[in-house]
C-alpha cells in the first residue's frame, strides 16, 4: 500500500519527459510550459495525498472506532522495565514504522535507478561529480535531502538530538519534481554510491549512505553509538604520542 503512489508517480514520468523535451524546442515553449506546469501539479499532489493516506493508514491504523477506550492492564515495575526506559530516555527514538516502509522502499531500487537517469538526461558527469565532492567536504556532516520527505525528516531529527550538526543540501521537495541540476545530483549519486533515493548522508566526505541502509546507514551508527566518533574522525597523534610510540 505504501509503495503505490511511488509506483503511480513514475507511470507518468515518460509523459513528463516528454513535455521537457517540448519545452527545449523553442516553437512549444510557451504551450510545453503550461502543459508540464500542469502535469506536474496534479502529480504532485496526487502523490502528497495518497502517499499521506496510505502511510497513515497502514502504520498508524486510522482513526479509532467511536465508543471505545484504550485498555490497559497494570502490573507492577521492576527494575528492568526502569533500565529499559532509562535507555530509551539516553538515545534518539529510531522509527520503527519508517524502517519497516524503508524495507519496502528498496524493493523499488532497480526502478528508482532508471528513472533517475531518466529524469536527469544528459549532462557533464565530471562537473556534477566534482560539484558533489567539494559539497561532500563542505562540512563535516552533509545530508541531500527532499523537503517533503519523511526519511531526510527524520534523518535530520535524529542527528539534532543527537547533537550532530550538519549541513543541508536541498535538491527538490520530491524526487518527481527534480528538474536540471538537482536531478543530475541524484543521477550521479547513483553512479558514485549504488543509491538514488535521499536522504543521502555524508560524514567527513565519505558517504555513508541513507537513514536505514547503505554503508552502513545514519541509524546504524546511532545503534552501535558510533556515531560521535565517526563525525569526530580519527584521532591525529601528538608529537608525545609519537615519541610514546618509538619506545613501545
Amino acid at each position: 500500500v505504501v509503495l503505490t503512489p511511488a509506483i503511480e508517480a513514475f507511470a507518468l514520468l515518460p509523459q513528463l519527459h516528454t513535455l521537457q523535451q517540448q519545452i527545449a524546442a523553442p516553437g512549444a515553449l510557451q504551450d510545453a510550459r503550461g502543459q508540464s506546469s500542469s502535469v506536474v501539479a496534479v502529480l504532485a499532489a496526487g502523490v502528497v495525498l495518497l502517499t499521506q493516506r496510505s502511510f497513515l493508514t497502514t502504520f498508524c491504523g486510522g482513526p479509532a472506532a467511536p465508543g471505545r477506550s484504550p485498555r490497559s492492564t497494570a502490573r507492577p515495575v521492576s527494575s528492568t522495565d526502569v533500565a529499559i526506559v532509562e535507555s530509551e530516555a539516553s538515545s534518539p527514538g529510531i522509527s520503527e514504522p519508517l524502517r519497516l516502509a524503508s524495507g519496502g522502499m528498496s524493493l523499488l531500487k532497480p526502478v528508482f535507478a532508471a528513472e533517475a537517469q531518466l529524469q536527469a538526461g544528459s549532462y557533464d558527469q565530471e562537473e556534477i561529480r566534482a560539484l558533489i565532492q567539494e559539497e561532500a567536504n563542505s562540512a563535516p556532516v552533509v545530508l541531500y535531502t527532499y523537503s517533503l520527505s519523511p526519511f531526510s525528516s527524520e534523518a535530520t531529527r535524529l542527528l539534532t538530538e543527537a547533537g550532530v550538526e550538519y549541513k543541508e543540501i536541498e535538491l527538490a521537495p520530491e524526487w518527481f519534481l527534480m528538474l536540471g541540476e538537482p536531478a543530475a545530483k541524484r543521477a550521479e549519486l547513483g553512479a558514485m554510491t549504488g543509491r538514488t533515493s535521499l536522504p543521502h548522508i555524508f560524514i567527513n566526505g565519505e558517504s555513508i549512505g541513507g537513514l536505514y541502509d547503505g554503508t552502513p546507514g545514519l541509524v546504524a551508527l546511532i545503534e552501535s553509538g558510533e556515531l560521535q566518533a565517526k563525525v569526530q574522525g580519527p584521532k591525529e597523534e601528538s608529537l608525545f604520542d609519537n615519541l610514546m610510540g618509538m619506545f613501545r
